[in-house]
């Protein structure tokens, strides 16, 4: 691609391009890093993280962020970004790796409504449009996302070879069955779900200030 804007624009606007290009990819780093950051914070707060969620869960007092989450995270990144060190065929195993992880986790949630022991506890929010509407848009996500999962596994080359294979199929399944065997060997005895952030006195608080929140609301309809 810079080639291509050197060629038709010259060596400045290539630069210039690139350039922006560059920043807007940390940008993007920097934000699924903050992502990532909380979603290890969150695991290892549950005691669901497999290793030190005691030293990863603690909050910095001072500036009351998860630091020790975001270089944890941080760490484990750079180690699984050393594939595309290897050569193309690993980096893009990596990018699909991403795909496919992001919308394991997205569809997961909606394929378990639609399972009977998920239904059976599912609990409408605010935002609702009916039984018949939301069994067709579950059905419609996960079909979707199998679609996606699969189409990532592919190999983007009809001659297929050592140089050319998806290795994406295999990083996958793999990390897809440490998962299971890490989640009934141990994670299940120690993960019962999300844990609350407050103590019994802010919890308290919290639910009296969301109670006089909703009769001021009910008064102002009133």
């Amino acid at each position: 691609m810079a080639q291509i804007i050197y060629d038709a624009l010259g060596k400045s606007w290539a630069v210039a391009f690139m350039s922006l290009i560059a920043f807007a990819q940390y940008l993007m780093g920097a934000s699924i890093l903050i992502a990532a950051s909380r979603q290890v914070w969150a695991f290892a707060r549950d005691d669901g993280l497999p290793f030190f969620h005691n030293i990863v869960k603690v909050i910095n007092p001072r500036i009351k962020v998860p630091v020790r989450a975001t270089i944890f995270s941080g760490c484990l990144s750079l180690i699984l970004g050393l594939l595309i060190l290897i050569d193309t065929t690993a980096a893009n195993a990596l990018f699909s790796l991403a795909v496919a992880g992001n919308y394991l986790a997205w569809g997961m949630p909606v394929l378990l409504v639609l399972l009977p022991v998920g239904r059976s506890r599912f609990k409408p929010g605010p935002f609702y449009l009916g039984s018949f509407w939301t069994e067709i848009i579950h059905i419609t996500t996960v079909v979707w996302v199998v679609y996606v999962i699969i189409m990532c596994m592919f190999p983007d080359n009809m001659s297929v070879s050592s140089s050319t294979m998806n290795y994406t199929c295999v990083i996958n399944v793999g990390n897809w069955l440490l998962s299971l065997v890490y989640y009934f060997v141990h994670g299940y005895k120690k993960f019962s779900g999300p844990k609350s952030n407050l103590d019994e006195d802010e919890n308290s608080f919290a639910e009296v200030s969301v109670i006089q929140n909703m009769d001021e609301v009910l008064n102002k309809k009133a």
